[in-house]
Order: C-alpha cells, then structure tokens, then sequence
C-alpha cells in the first residue's frame, strides 16, 4: 500500500553528529564571539556551529558519508529516495564538503556567513574565503556588512584581534581575505583576477553561496559549474528557499530554522492571505480596494508603509503601473509630482533607472515612497523593513513553494525598535486572488509545515472493492445556423429591466493567518465609476454602426431613425425610474448595451456536437486516490466517518493526531460506525464536504439498509471523469466532473451526485449539464452491456438532495429493481426539464 502523507523539510535534515574529538575540533573557544554577534537569535548560533563541525570536526570525510549515515539511521529519507544510490545522484559535489543552511528570509543569514568565514580562516582549514551573491545588491549590502563586522573592536578582541580583509573581485583574493562578489562577474568573466587568484586553490577556499538556490535550480548552471571548475573542497550556501525547480526540497541541508518557527519566535512578521473576498475584477475597481487596504494598513501603523506590487513581466509591470498611477490621479486627485514621490517601477529597463536609484532610499526615514511596482527586481536582498503588503498581480508570481516563500520574504523584515506591547505583532498582507486561495494555502502550509493531516486510503484486501465501467467520447463540432434578413424589433416596453446598483459598494475579504489559521474579516467601500444618461444614449446610438454585414448601411439608419439620442434618453430614464437606481455605474452600463443585443443577431447560430463512444475501460476501487484531511477544515466545513478499523491503517504521526479528533472536547466534526460490518467501503475512513454528504453517508453506515452491499465515496478528480458541457452566460464551457457516490444494490450500480436542496428550484447551470450528460453517459454503458451480453451491473445515476434521502433509501431497501430502476428525484425532474 502506497503512503502518500508528504514528508516533511525538517525530516530531510542531515544530521551532522555531536560527537567530535575536541583535540580536532574545539567550538568553546568562539562561544563568547557568538554570544556577542548573535545575541539571543540562538539559531544563528545553532546554524554556525552546525556547519562548523560538519568541516571541522573529523568525523567524516565528505557530503556523501553523512548522507549515507543518515540514510541508514533516518527512515524519511529511505522513503523519499528508496536507495542510497538515488539519494547520492542527487547530491551536488558529494565528495567535497558541500551542504546547505536554510534560514527564513529575515532572520539574518548575513551574520551567520561572516561567522563560518572568519572562523575557518582563524582555525587555518582555508586560506581565503570567495562569498557568492545573485545581485550587485546584495553584493553592496552584504560588503557594507561584513567591513562593519571586520572593524568591530570588540568581535575584533574576541578573535585574538583578527581582521580580515573585506574585497571585492575587482582585487586580487589574498590570503585571509573575505571576498564578495555577484554572480555575473563569475558568468562574464569581467573580473578574471577571481579565476587567476584561485587557480589550484580550491582545497584551501572555502566558497559560500548566498540565495545558494541558484545554484541548484537546473543542472545547466554557471554559478555550479564554476563551483566544479575550480573544485573548492568546502562549498557552504544558505538561502530561505531551499528548493529545487521541481519543488523538491534540497538533499544536504544539515541546519533548518523554518519560516513557521521564524514567525512563531517573532523574528519576522506574521503572515496574511486573501481566502475569499467579493473584490471585483474591473481594474479600476479593484485598485481602489487594494488602495483602501494600504490606508487602513498606514492608519493603524502611524507610519507610511510599503506596498510591493509584483507583476510577471516587464511589460505588464509597466502597464499596471500607469492604471494605478492614472487611478491615483482621476480617484484621489493626486498631482505629477505626488504620485512621483509615492510611486516607484523597478525593472531591468533603461526608463527604469531613475527609480532603480531611488530605491536603496526607501526605508530612510522621512522617505515618501508608498507603492513599488516591480518584476524581479526585489525577490532578494533587499533588506527594506517598512513592507507591509505584498500584491501578486498574477497567479504565476505565487505558483510554487521557490516562488512564494521569494514573495513572502520581501515583507517579512519587522522594523526597527518594534513595540510589541503597543502595536501587537507586525504583519505582512498578501493581497492575492481568492481563486488562488487552494493553491495557496497548499503551497503555505507546505513551506510552513502547519497542518496536522489524516490519510483516508484504499485498503487493497478489502472484500468491498469493486469494478466499474467507464467510457471515453470522440466529439465531432457541428455549426447550425439559420439566417434572418430584416430589422428586429427593439425595447418593446419601452424600458430595460435593470438590477439594482449603487454608486457605493461594500467590498469584503477574508484574510487567513497562516499561522494559526484564524480569519479576520475586513470591509472597505469603493465608488464605481458613473455616466451620465446622455452618455449612454450616445454610446448605444453609436454602436448601431457596428452591426454586422450591413450592407449601405441600411440596418443602421433604420434603427437611428427609429432610435434618436432623445428617444434613447427618455428610455433609459424611464428604466432607471422603474428600477428605482438613480445612478448609472458600469454594471447597468453594460445592461443597456447587451440589451441591443438582437440588433446584432443576424442569424441564429448553435453549435452541436456528435458525442461518439471511443474507448469503454474496467476500472477498480483500488485506484482511488488517497486523500486527506487537515485539522482546521475538520473543524469547519468537512467531517470524518471512521470504524474501529480505521487506526490500523495510520501511521504513528497519524494516530495522534485520529487521538485528537476522537475526542469530543476537541471540537473536531467525526462520525464512528461502532459496527464495522456497516461500514462496507473499502475507504479506510471516508471524508464527507459538505453537510448533505454528512447526512447521506450516514444512512448509508446506519445499518438501517441492508441491502446496500458495497459503496465509495469517490475522489473529486481523476477516478471517474465524465466529460460535460454547460453555458455560462453566451459561451459554451466544458469541464470535468467525478459523481460523489457508487452503490452497489444487488445487479445495479447506483451512482449518486449529492446537491443541497436549494438546487430544485434554482439549480446551476453547471448541474444541468452535469445531470444530462451523465444520464447519457450511464445510457451508453448500459446499452453497451445489453449488446454485448455481458454479465455486468446495470448503472442508474441519479442527483440527489437531502429531501429525497429517505425515499430513496427506501426504494433499495424495497428490493423492487424497477421502482429503482424508476427512480427520479425532486431535482432530477427539475434539471430533465431544463
């Protein structure tokens, strides 16, 4: 049986061992010089002389025997990798001393490098120390720091008045000298003394990689390859996101101080999420939201903050930039010169340069600057602490673990003298799509390893799994159309049936913390845009000239003639009147304008699609996904059905936590069938969503209908698709759907899609083209068993709400097949006569 339960970042730590020969290796001696650059950050302190023992301490000989000593003693990694051997190809440089650091971003890395460096080169392991950044900023930033470290008089004192030499590439690397340079020097080779000044020196260097994720991202890597030229015996890198492009976590990690921790011990700040919100989509809409939210933000502060903008691509981040500049022109009356003070766009262009400047300023204090639209500019290095709202512009800004543990670092810095008593904890806010919310929440909870989860598995030996049938469709477009010569008749009321809508609108989101799960709402109110009657008399007159294949004009001039601007003004006051809005906002705009609608119908089109059976697979029970459960949606929407079986199947992390939820005083949402001969799914435990799949799972283990035999509850995707089509407004949209249930009931297959009972008399458009063509789908297989004479369950698919339970449990426990057979619930007459 397959586990899939993800194991865990701080599983896959190598262990580098605390026995070490003192004679070797004596860390005491540079307690007090820790102590004194660290303070009480005591992870620094962990991480420094983690790495050091791992170069110094003798004990082994290279990367590749402490992993192998981890994989024989750490079970995680067996299960990850299966075999030493495909662990090792995975490790970069395994017969040199090369490991990696991961420390959240913001919690001073810098420290930690200087430490390592300046301690091997007291203790003699290496001659000269070459730091490796990403960016000429953080090359400028990290130097500014280590020359402040170097000319510290008391670290100074402590090391026996060793001060290193602080340089750059520019300069020929010495001996005892610390020198920091960015990648690009390396690629270009624009500083060759770097490659002159190490030749046959790599077994006396000691390389540290900065943002070391570079270095690994893909295997066609110059800042790797350089590493390999030159074959420098002691390569360390930290970085904050310790993932590979795949989004596999980093084979030689030996230290860990998780993003979680970093925020659970208040070195960085907590973390805010966008999971549901009714923002609208309209640009100009949607900025005054994310603008409102930077003053709510400034007022509880009392301080200007920053909102970072991050967009995917130069040329978007430039053209969402001018909407909002142009926003805080015509909204807020801002001037030139005021929104150039608030605004800043940074990217890699030349008409970029100026705020590029600008931007090594923005934390100063007295600094106007509000509002950075950037691409990549900001992903590292840049240390500003007044960040206190992140904005994604696209979802392929925050679409993997690298990515948006990048986009949370660039606001995580808590700024200077903090007052946690007065202010409370400091908080950044992702200002996210709630679309995106699932995936990211998923990719969170990963990077911050949060969530408590139970497996519901497929037990293979069970005596309840079962076969199915499905079928996959060939589908053959064909276009109908009809053509009508003439002029349609407009308005006919003369007035247009409005919603209701206001100039003032009430925009909500639902922010999660993403360490303790808690929701805060929010509220704000934003004006939309207005127009005049006459404007929308104008533009509707207008587009008359738009109707299609309007030969001379003819079409146009008859509706122009018919429907002057004065006409048009009368009608479409009289529709505000009878709608009762007194303003025209952009909602009723585009009423009035898709109500001319038939002005543009020439002729009626309808595409149809011959649906043809290609391929009619078996399936088994015993390919249904595992899934889970986490601890917060238990205490929310979703519920637990479990039999005294079920813990044989959990793992230990897992039994604590089934513990938990067992207990009643835990507010956890679970169901135990006392009786395991009721609960005849070969689930080891099934999960229900949603309140009416709570009350329909329970008729099923109630014991009350006997005659059921077998049953699942499906997973939402990829067990059992069936294809579908349904409109959304005038478009055609094709989706995926798995039905919720499959019962087997003497010779049936009983398939059941369960619907709350709000859905009979308004049912969803997507309902409606679900229902029809799984009645069609379970159609053909039936007609397919017929004509081949198989010896196979006939299917019945019905959709199913809770006012219908009853009934229908019945009808099986009547035994009566053609009652069954028969069988149509309150909403499958509702959608059999859409």
């Amino acid at each position: 049986m397959t586990d899939t339960i993800r194991i865990k970042e701080e599983d896959l730590v190598l262990k580098v061992s605390n026995n070490v020969d003192i004679n070797k290796w004596d860390e005491t001696k540079y307690y007090k010089f820790l102590d004194q650059l660290c303070g009480n950050r005591e992870y620094q302190k962990e991480a420094i002389l983690t790495a050091l023992k791992f170069m110094c301490g003798g004990e082994i000989e290279n990367t590749k025997q402490l992993a192998y000593y981890n994989f024989e003693s750490n079970e995680n990694f067996r299960s990850k990798y299966f075999t030493f051997n495909n662990l090792e190809k995975k490790l970069p440089f395994p017969n040199n001393f090369t490991a990696s650091l991961d420390l959240a971003t913001g919690t001073g890395k810098s420290w930690v490098l200087y430490a390592v460096a300046i301690i091997l080169l007291i203790e003699k392991k290496v001659d000269q120390v070459l730091v490796l950044v990403p960016s000429i900023t953080i090359e400028s930033e990290l130097t500014n720091k280590f020359k402040t470290f170097a000319t510290d008089n008391t670290y100074a004192t402590l090391l026996n008045n060793f001060v290193p030499k602080i340089i750059n590439g520019s300069e020929s690397i010495i001996e005892g000298s610390i020198c920091i340079e960015n990648r690009d020097a390396i690629y270009n080779n624009t500083r060759s003394s770097i490659i002159d000044s190490l030749k046959n020196k790599g077994s006396r260097t000691l390389v540290l990689s900065d943002e070391v994720h570079h270095v690994y991202y893909s295997e066609e890597n110059k800042w790797k390859e350089f590493i390999s030229k030159i074959n420098f015996k002691y390569n360390l890198g930290v970085s904050g996101t310790c993932y590979y492009k795949d989004g596999d976590y980093f084979s030689n990690v030996i230290y860990r101080y998780s993003l979680k921790k970093a925020i659970e011990d208040d070195r960085v700040k907590q973390v805010e999420y966008i999971a549901e919100e009714n923002i609208p989509s309209k640009s100009e809409e949607k900025w005054q939201v994310i603008y409102n939210s930077h003053e709510d933000i400034k007022n509880q502060l009392g301080f200007l903050p920053l909102t970072v903008v991050v967009a995917d691509t130069i040329r978007n981040c430039k053209k969402i930039a001018n909407e909002f500049k142009k926003i805080l022109s015509e909204k807020y009356n801002l001037s030139h010169e005021e929104i150039d003070d608030k605004v800043l766009v940074i990217h890699s262009q030349s008409d970029a340069a100026g705020d590029r400047l600008r931007l090594k300023s923005v934390d100063e204090i007295g600094n106007k600057v509000e509002w950075i639209f950037s691409v990549s500019m900001l992903t590292e290095g840049w240390d500003v602490k007044r960040v206190f709202q992140i904005v994604p512009h696209e979802e392929r800004a925050f679409n993997s673990k690298l990515l948006i543990a990048q986009v949370l670092g660039r606001g995580l810095r808590v700024p200077n003298n903090w007052n946690y008593q007065e202010k409370g904890k400091p908080k950044v806010i992702i200002f996210n799509h709630a679309k995106w919310s699932s995936s990211v929440k998923k990719l969170v909870e990963e990077i911050l390893e949060i969530e408590k989860r139970l497996i519901s598995r497929i037990d293979l030996e069970s005596i309840y799994n079962f076969n199915l049938i499905n079928v996959s469709y060939k589908s053959t477009p064909k276009r109908l159309e009809t053509k009508k010569e003439g002029k349609y008749k407009l308005f006919d009321k003369g007035y247009i049936d409005l919603p209701t809508d206001e100039e003032i609108h009430t925009i909500s989101a639902g922010f999660v913390n993403v360490t303790d799960s808690s929701i805060r709402d929010w509220n704000t109110k934003i004006k939309y845009r207005t127009y005049t009657i006459k404007e929308i008399a104008q533009s509707m007159f207008d587009r008359f000239n738009d109707i299609p294949d309007d030969k001379n004009g003819g079409l146009t001039k008859k509706y122009q003639n018919e429907w002057t601007i004065e006409k048009l003004e009368k009608m479409i006051n009289e529709s505000l009147i009878k709608s009762g809005n007194k303003v025209i906002t952009n909602k009723l705009k585009q009423r009035f304008l898709s109500s001319m609608g038939t002005a543009f119908r020439q002729g009626n089109a309808v595409v149809d699609y011959n649906m043809k059976p290609s391929i009619f697979d078996k399936i088994t029970t015993k390919n249904i996904r595992n899934t889970s459960v986490s601890a917060s949606s238990l205490k929310k929407d979703k519920i637990l059905f479990w039999s005294p079986n079920t813990i044989k199947f959990l793992n230990d992390e897992e039994i604590l936590f089934f513990n938990e939820i067992k207990d009643n005083t835990n507010g956890y949402k679970q169901f135990e069938t006392l009786n395991i001969y009721n609960f005849k799914t070969p689930q080891t435990s099934v999960i229900a969503d949603s309140t009416p799949e709570r009350d329909f799972i329970k008729k099923i283990v109630s014991g009350d209908v006997s005659r059921i035999e077998k049953w699942i509850k499906s997973s939402s995707t990829g067990f059992y698709p069936i294809e579908y089509t349904w409109r959304k407004g005038e478009h055609p949209k094709n989706g995926l759907f798995n039905p919720d249930f499959f019962l087997v009931v003497d010779n049936r297959i009983l398939v059941v899609e369960v619907k709350d009972d709000n859905q009979i008399n308004n049912p969803d458009p997507e309902n409606i083209g679900k229902h029809k063509a799984a009645l069609n789908h379970f159609k053909t297989i039936n007609n397919y068993i017929k004509k081949n004479e198989l010896s196979e369950p006939k299917y019945k698919f019905t959709m199913l709400t809770p006012s219908d339970f009853e009934v229908f449990f019945n009808k099986i426990e009547l035994g009566d097949i053609d009652q069954l057979d028969n069988f149509k619930s309150s909403l499958d007459v509702t959608l059999m006569g859409k």
